[in-house]
């Protein structure tokens, strides 16, 4: 009897550990450590159709920015399968644009647990 309750704790207990681990919501990574630059700004182009036109005057007047680099971070929960429970993540994506581009993604840290 006891080597069936044995194991049977032992995967109640993996069972329930894995359950909290997927339910700890993770830290958001701190604040990207670069301040943010000047936005240069040039004049609305010629030629450009007239909806675009609209909305970039409405949006942004008569100049608008020239978009050199972004950074986007949040949290998120990632199913990668559908049968499979989601797993808690945190990223950063980080482009400059025509020159890279790196992201950092991490999914149930477990150094993080």
């Amino acid at each position: 009897m006891q080597s069936i309750i044995v194991p049977g704790a032992v995967l109640v207990g993996l069972v329930l550990l894995i359950w909290l681990g997927l339910h700890i919501r993770l830290a958001p990574f701190a604040s990207f450590p670069q301040a943010p630059g000047m936005i240069e700004a040039v004049p609305l182009p010629d030629g450009l159709p007239a909806a675009v036109e609209r909305f970039y005057r409405q949006v942004y007047g008569d100049r608008i920015p020239v978009i050199t680099s972004a950074v986007l971070c949040g949290r998120a929960m990632l199913r990668p399968v559908k049968a499979l429970p989601a797993f808690p993540s945190r990223f950063r994506f980080t482009h400059s644009a025509g020159q890279d581009y790196r992201h950092y993604a991490w999914a149930a840290e477990v150094a993080n647990a």
